[in-house]
């Protein structure tokens, strides 16, 4: 399920708010509003009415920053894969998102959501792991804690747009302890939910 879907150009139909909606402001004159999880499997919806694309996707940096915001920027989070499609130009980012609610985490016997961050239209990315000797001369001992980032980041790239009147590509940035991170240099982004069985 894509997130934020709307009609490329056409704002999403006013409706009555959702008694879970939390207001996150206005984004030109559209209210964000992120409604939380419903009972129905694997439903997810973030609501935007500002500069969305066909395919739900969001080019508008301040509706990227509530996307990421809605799941505490991947705080401590498990970064299980990154893949790539639509010939190298989109990169999925998959979450195991820790958190159960404001503070506190899945316990061990629950099994957690899997996030998808989905950055479209793909400009640069970069990896640096930054092994040290340890791993490099025992790489059987990594586990799941070496992908548990600190957060994620976005802002704005400076390099130029690939033309004129193009939507500005925007930087994001996954973040460990460490040296460790990826940065990847895009235009649009959606986020899809996974709910456990």
């Amino acid at each position: 399920m894509l997130v934020g879907r709307t009609v490329h150009g056409t704002p999403a139909p006013e409706a009555a708010p959702h008694p879970a909606t939390r207001s996150l402001g206005r984004v030109d004159s559209c209210v964000v509003s992120i409604l939380a999880i419903k009972a129905v499997p694997q439903a997810l919806e973030l609501r935007v009415c500002s500069t969305m694309m066909e395919n739900g996707a969001s080019t508008d940096p301040t509706v990227m920053r509530a996307m990421l915001e809605r799941w505490r920027n991947f705080e401590e989070c498990i970064l299980e894969d990154v893949g790539w499609r639509d010939y190298g130009t989109t990169l999925d980012f998959a979450f195991r998102y820790i958190w159960k609610d404001g503070t506190a985490v899945f316990r061990d016997d629950e099994e957690a959501p899997l996030v998808v961050m989905r950055l479209l239209q793909v400009h640069e990315f970069e990896l640096l792991n930054a092994l040290n000797e340890a791993q490099l001369r025992f790489p059987e001992r990594l586990n799941w804690g070496y992908s548990e980032i600190a957060m994620v980041r976005l802002q704005p790239d400076s390099a130029t747009p690939p033309e004129s009147g193009a939507p500005r590509w925007q930087k994001l940035e996954c973040l460990w302890e460490g040296r460790r991170h990826i940065s990847v240099s895009f235009i649009a982004m959606e986020m899809e939910m996974i709910a456990p069985e």
